[in-house]
């Protein structure tokens, strides 16, 4: 779909401006108008308007997800609400979300197609959410749990936000010196040092070249490393990118215990919630398979449910699959005896949130040394590389004396 910036007068005569998603400018106006806007302006957007349409943030979502469960549970219909909605907010992904959202109701279409058509803006989590929540009736009750799930990733990306504040000051501090010492002391003692005329060490040879090319071309080098980490994002943003990115979160050794423990506490969130909306364990294992990022545990999903399709006993079909932890498969497979299977999956859920909160914590804590220790020997090195030449010099000095 297309990104069309518009200007439009709604029904209480109130100004509105933002963004829409459309084929055509057609499409376009008669989206609005579904939402009860006349339109007095319609563009393409242009290139920044388009960047930072693509993506809604984790607040916005929970914004969506609170007030349609609040919209629901007043009785209202989502229609009627999500038009309330639309004039109250600012341009913004979510208000042309909403507009969208309302123009595919009226248009006879599920709820969760909408969901389904933006999928820069909700993962298949919560899109599958929304949609049994829809097929069960539960609806109000899912739009609850997801906006549950949503605070509660909030909260663990402020906790790591608020974490990464002092070693992020720690290292722009660093940069700024080391960028200093680089590209204006560094050519002061490269002077000193041909004015001496000793013969110095490689390593402050190799130290006074890169000053030197640094500071006879710093902005071409701080050109080439703003393009570099602007390529990095347009890359972590693409959708190799993302797989890249996922398959090194799933594998590299600090990070793939934290994935395990994530796609582990998806797995009872999504389970459970699909259970309540009376959905039997086979089509709920279906639909998870499909939304589990971590590939072992996406594998062992699938099998898991064809076992139990084949007929398997629960508690056997999970014991036999040892990318489950043991403890887990155990403690699942009493439950399911016990017929008490949904509460289990509750408690297991709260556990791995815990378990990624600690490995979090964990994680960052390992940071902060480690940063300190890499600035430390960067700059130690910048140091011993200037002060021998200097010690050179006045040890053949004092020798001569």
């Amino acid at each position: 779909m297309k990104i069309f910036s518009f200007r439009a007068v709604d029904e209480a005569k109130k100004n509105q401006k933002g963004v829409v998603y459309a084929h055509d400018k057609e499409e376009g106006i008669a989206l609005l108008s579904r939402c009860g806007m006349t339109v007095t302006a319609l563009q393409r957007a242009g290139f920044f308007t388009r960047f930072f349409s693509r993506k809604l943030s984790p607040r916005d979502k929970l914004y969506l997800a609170r007030n349609l469960y609040i919209i629901l549970k007043s009785g209202l219909s989502i229609t009627q609400g999500a038009r309330i909605l639309i004039r109250d907010l600012k341009s913004g992904p979510l208000k042309s979300f909403l507009i969208h959202l309302v123009s595919s109701i009226e248009k006879g279409e599920p709820i969760y197609k909408s969901f389904e058509a933006f999928p820069d803006f909700f993962n298949e989590i919560d899109v599958q959410v929304i949609k049994i929540g829809e097929y069960s009736g539960n609806l109000t009750q899912a739009l609850f749990r997801w906006s549950e799930d949503v605070k509660k990733n909030i909260e663990t990306q402020s906790s790591i936000a608020s974490a990464l504040v002092y070693p992020a000051i720690i290292l722009a501090v660093a940069c700024a010196v080391i960028v200093l010492i680089v590209t204006f002391v560094m050519p002061k003692i490269a002077d000193l040092v041909s004015q001496m005329g000793t013969d110095v060490p490689k390593f402050t040879k190799v130290m006074l070249t890169i000053s030197l090319f640094v500071g006879e071309y710093l902005w071409y080098v701080v050109g080439g490393i703003v393009g570099f980490i602007v390529a990095l994002v347009w890359f972590a943003l693409s959708r190799k990118g993302k797989q890249f990115f996922l398959h090194m979160f799933t594998v590299v050794p600090p990070l793939s215990s934290l994935a395990e423990a994530m796609a582990l506490r998806n797995f009872c969130f999504l389970l459970k919630s699909l259970l309540t909306s009376g959905i039997n364990l086979a089509q709920a294992l279906d639909l998870i398979e499909h939304t589990m990022f971590h590939p072992v545990y996406k594998k062992a999903t699938g099998q898991l449910r064809e076992k139990i399709i084949q007929g398997v006993d629960v508690s056997d079909a999970l014991m036999s699959e040892t990318a489950f932890p043991g403890s887990f498969s155990g403690i699942l497979g009493i439950a399911s005896r016990t017929g008490s299977i949904i509460e289990v999956l509750g408690i297991l859920q709260e556990f791995y949130e815990e378990d990624v909160k600690t490995k979090i914590r964990n994680l960052l804590a390992l940071i902060e040394p480690l940063m300190l220790i890499f600035l430390g020997l960067l700059v130690g090195g910048i140091a011993i590389s200037v002060l021998v030449p200097i010690y050179q010099q006045i040890s053949a000095q004092m020798g001569g004396v």
